[in-house]
């Protein structure tokens, strides 16, 4: 892995300045140093590394899109045009890009699943915010969550991938909160639960809190907030100063403790 490490410097570096020790890269060259970390990440995986399969998985996710002309990652919210200044439209920023991987959220779950088995928490803590979000009734209806909750839904129960607890039971039978209205919400709050209380991941924590907030459910919000608070997860910080500033959701004021917080 560490020299999967250094290909991921040399892919960041050829984002940032289309060059490597003076040398710029081209396509080819770019394209198969990609490939070259994507089987690495597998060869890691398959030798035990849940952090190579979930890597493998966001990589399959997103795809990976360069500029085609200079080789920086294009980031839509702030690409402008070279010739005149102005930010560039979609269809713009399309023309200019190099699609060195094409996303492929089929195969990434594939490779979260193997992440999920071998007890990777932030493997767990993405999947389930996907079926949360696609089990939400206002879920956007663009194309791209679409695609999501389509994969989801034909994919096996990622829940049977977790691997028991200690005391030998199994997620499968975490009590769900009423609030939860599908099996969409059912599976993804079992996912983040196992990740936030098995493996205390600060996200995890930290988003069932605030799902808890939603559904006026204070007392659960703020054991799970102090708890993603007490591990330093910084938006859960932030959140729990706040409170100890207003005195509110179940806080005492307390400015020393906001202060503290914050």
């Amino acid at each position: 892995l560490v020299g999967l490490d250094r290909l991921i410097q040399l892919l960041e570096s050829i984002d940032n300045n289309d060059k490597m020790n003076g040398y710029g890269l081209d396509q080819d060259h770019r394209y198969l140093n990609l490939q070259m970390a994507m089987h690495l990440y597998e060869v890691g995986g398959k030798r035990g590394s849940s952090e190579a399969w979930f890597n493998l998985g966001h990589l399959q996710w997103d795809g990976f899109v360069v500029n085609a002309e200079h080789a920086s990652v294009v980031e839509s919210n702030n690409s402008l045009n070279r010739d005149t200044g102005d930010k560039m439209n979609d269809d713009q920023i399309r023309d200019q890009q190099l699609m060195l991987l094409e996303p492929n959220k089929a195969k990434a779950m594939e490779s979260f699943r193997k992440a999920i088995a071998l007890g990777d928490a932030d493997a767990m803590y993405f999947v389930g915010a996907q079926y949360l979000a696609c089990g939400a009734e206002d879920v956007g209806g663009g194309d791209d969550e679409t695609e999501t909750c389509s994969i989801l839904t034909n994919t096996d129960d990622v829940i049977d991938s977790i691997p028991s607890t200690q005391d030998n039971s199994s997620i499968a039978t975490t009590e769900s909160p009423s609030f939860l209205s599908n099996d969409m919400e059912r599976r993804g709050y079992q996912l983040l639960s196992h990740a936030a209380h098995q493996h205390d991941h600060g996200p995890a924590l930290h988003h069932l809190a605030l799902l808890h907030y939603q559904h006026q459910d204070a007392n659960e919000f703020k054991l799970l907030l102090s708890k993603a608070a007490s591990i330093g997860h910084p938006d859960s910080l932030f959140l729990q100063g706040h409170c100890h500033y207003s005195g509110s959701d179940g806080y005492d004021q307390n400015y020393r403790k906001a202060l503290e917080n914050f």
